[in-house]
């Protein structure tokens, strides 16, 4: 009977460690915590998706989205000592005007991310294979794959991300008519073309609306690199987008959601980075993203006080 009893005993104990070792207590991030009437005020700004139509991102391709959580189960890349700064690679020959909307995308990039950011010398496009390219629509397109399998291989030291802007256009596979750009979560490269960004524009718009789209292709790749899938939480930078209507109509600006998971990652400051931004967006005359940044900020301000008191 006292054997049973010690047998007993021994059970309860060995369940009971057993049980306590399957509790995982969670401790709240103090950046994030402090942050969070930040991101609920940038809620407050967030427009909601409407319905999609035929033709468009979310009509062709029914994505469900990325919560927070499951961000942080995809242990995106952090920046370290090692690994701390984004790198530009222009690829093909570009105007004057194409090469200064390059250089003014890779001082956006750096006030985006709050990373040092550089733009290499340029690559010539005369190497690429008769199996990487096509002729499409009377131009030629180059395979994005094969861009990124390259790009992989021409990470610089320091790189966290690389990624390259080609002035032909680009295709992600055969049954596709094209792609604006595609990146790899992996090894943390990606691609965008400038071919479709102008083309559709009168000679007054081209500047502010050739730099727009630029700006927003080549961030919306870049988070993808960090992990940030595409967003149908708001409309937002990290929206998918079919067409140019589609790029278009994506403000260059990040839902309360993907902001979030940005700043867990990089830790920014969001008041000056919100400013940076903006001042960034009246320079360039960029009306819409500039007024979308001031009400963001107006509130995170006013917001940022309540905190101090």
């Amino acid at each position: 009977m006292k054997k049973l009893c010690l047998i007993f005993t021994l059970l309860l104990f060995f369940i009971s460690c057993s049980d306590k070792q399957e509790v995982k207590v969670e401790i709240p991030d103090p950046a994030l915590v402090k942050e969070e009437p930040l991101f609920y005020a940038v809620y407050n700004n967030d427009v909601n998706l409407q319905t999609p139509k035929y033709g468009q991102w979310l009509y062709e391709h029914k994505e469900s989205g990325q919560t927070f959580e499951e961000y942080l189960k995809l242990k995106p890349v952090r920046p370290n000592d090692s690994i701390n700064t984004i790198f530009i690679q222009p690829f093909g020959e570009f105007t004057n005007e194409e090469t200064e909307t390059i250089n003014k995308t890779a001082e956006y990039v750096k006030l985006f991310f709050g990373l040092n950011t550089q733009v290499l010398p340029l690559k010539a496009d005369n190497s690429v294979p008769d199996s990487a390219k096509r002729e499409h629509d009377g131009s030629i397109q180059i395979l994005s794959p094969y861009l990124l399998e390259q790009t992989k291989k021409a990470m610089p030291p320091k790189g966290i991300v690389l990624m390259t802007i080609t002035k032909k256009d680009l295709y992600p596979k055969d049954d596709w008519n094209f792609v604006f750009g595609q990146a790899s979560y992996v090894t943390r490269t990606g691609v965008s073309s400038i071919h479709r960004f102008k083309n559709d524009l009168p000679d007054s718009l081209n500047s502010n609306s050739f730099l727009s789209r630029l700006i927003n292709v080549t961030t919306h790749e870049i988070g993808h690199m960090f992990s940030i899938r595409h967003c149908t939480f708001a409309r937002c930078l990290m929206n998918g987008a079919n067409n140019l209507n589609e790029t278009d109509g994506s403000p260059n600006r990040l839902c309360s959601n993907c902001l979030k998971k940005l700043y867990w990652n990089l830790r920014f400051d969001n008041i000056k980075r919100m400013q940076q931004l903006k001042d960034f967006f009246y320079e360039n005359k960029l009306w819409r993203d500039h007024e979308l940044m001031n009400v963001d900020l107006e509130i995170l301000k006013i917001q940022n006080k309540k905190n101090r008191k």
